[in-house]
């Protein structure tokens, strides 16, 4: 269809076509007088679900049945999510153990990140928080057995991270803090082996860090500028 300025538009909840399901994000309600790009959330399947704004998909065959926080829909003016300890799907529970890649790049205005405990959340994806330059602080649960490269990178404003009593995380990856520039305030887990190139990178406010003893790897640049 075509619309010209001025006119009312109201988006369809969901747009059949050619045996694939799309979904129109957000909804407008008055087109404004100006050119307007609609982002259009391509729906893969069935298995994928969007609930409060977070985008999911669900794996339900076999014995590994879980889901998976994706990126794309969610909100990028989002202030405050949750990550759910489950959610529902066609009368079934699923575990949420998986961000995956990008899940909530670039949510500028993003400051908290709950994790329910218990958590079920396990890997957290390369550049998961990247550029959420407004987060102020996060709890890694225990559960994350697995952090992404650059996954907090450019959290400029990031000042205190946490990992949960009893984290077995073995690697700190990559670019994992890189220019987290107020961030003041970390306890490395006891279970650390590795942490790696460029860690810690452009911190310029952290002044002061206990290595855990198991620690026998430590990157080029891991605190380079800290």
């Amino acid at each position: 269809d075509t619309y010209w300025c001025g006119d009312k538009v109201v988006a369809p909840a969901e747009i059949e076509k050619d045996g694939y399901t799309y979904r129109l994000d957000p909804e407008l309600e008055n087109m404004p007088d100006e050119d307007v790009t609609v982002t259009v959330t391509y729906l893969e399947s069935e298995k994928e679900q969007v609930i409060n704004g977070i985008r999911y998909y669900v794996y339900t065959q076999g014995e590994n049945r879980h889901a998976e926080i994706m990126p794309g829909v969610t909100p990028y003016n989002a202030q405050e999510i949750t990550i759910p300890t489950s959610i529902t799907y066609k009368e079934n529970s699923f575990d949420v153990t998986v961000i995956r890649n990008d899940a909530f790049k670039d949510c500028m205005n993003l400051t908290n990140v709950t994790f329910p405990s218990p958590s079920n959340i396990q890997q957290i994806g390369s550049q998961a928080f990247y550029n959420c330059n407004k987060l102020r602080d996060i709890d890694i649960p225990k559960s994350v057995t697995e952090l992404g490269d650059g996954a907090l990178r450019y959290c400029t404003s990031l000042g205190e991270v946490t990992f949960g009593e009893g984290s077995t995380l073995q690697l700190l990856p990559a670019s994992i803090f890189l220019n987290c520039s107020a961030l003041t305030d970390i306890i490395l887990p006891a279970s650390l082996t590795t942490i790696a190139n460029d860690a810690f990178s452009g911190c310029e406010k952290l002044t002061s860090i206990i290595i855990p003893e198991n620690v026998s790897n430590i990157g080029l640049r891991a605190f380079k500028d800290s």
